[in-house]
């Protein structure tokens, strides 16, 4: 069976579970360079706001959990140089993630979404989920070649950056800030709309007979 058929019919056997999706990110200082502020028309050349770019610009990698029901988890951000090895990942779960699905959830049940990353796969984090969740879903279960399945990656990170990022930042301390501040703007609804679409991407993936679905 298809890595996209299981979580097809996981969502049909459970799909009153409220379900969490997770995913880790790079932000970088430098302002965010999109087909929306990368064409000027003007007259004068000297009009062009400038885009600060740094060679080697200070980064921060940033983890995020979101919800069908809009839920937002405050981004938790790894230290500067911290190899997410399976110790690493395996700590952040139980001091940050699942403490906060769980609060979250409340009495219900729910699903949790990873992909099939080194860390994530780790039989010591597979353990840990499987007795500290109501429900996850295991490396076999995601397709590694649909990159832009997961909610974060076809919304949320392009929706974060977009707004956090679109000036440069002189400092990690200033780029956290904004991608908190971000985060914790973002409309519920809007949220819970892209989430809910995961459902159909997964039908078209499916359909592509697990072709990259863009």
């Amino acid at each position: 069976m298809s890595k996209g058929r299981k979580i097809l019919n996981d969502l049909k056997s459970k799909g009153y579970y409220l379900q969490f999706y997770s995913d880790e990110k790079i932000f970088t200082v430098d302002e965010s360079v999109n087909r929306r502020n990368d064409r000027w028309i003007c007259q004068d050349p000297k009009e062009v706001k400038p885009t600060m770019s740094s060679k080697k610009p200070a980064a921060v990698m940033t983890l995020a959990v979101i919800s069908s029901e809009g839920d937002v988890m405050v981004p938790h951000f790894f230290q500067a140089n911290e190899t997410v090895n399976k110790t690493v990942y395996l700590d952040v779960l139980k001091r940050v993630v699942v403490p906060w699905m769980k609060k979250t959830a409340g009495e219900r049940k729910y699903t949790f979404q990873q992909d099939s990353a080194p860390a994530h796969k780790a039989k010591t984090v597979q353990n840990y989920l499987e007795a500290n969740t109501a429900h996850f879903w295991p490396p076999t279960f995601w397709p590694a070649n649909s990159l832009d399945l997961n909610p974060c990656d076809f919304y949320l990170w392009g929706r974060v950056e977009g707004i956090a990022c679109n000036t440069y930042h002189k400092s990690t301390v200033s780029l956290k800030a904004s991608i908190k501040r971000t985060m914790a703007s973002l409309d519920p609804r809007e949220v819970s709309k892209a989430v809910k679409s995961f459902r159909r991407r997964v039908e078209t993936v499916i359909e592509l007979d697990g072709e990259h679905y863009e």
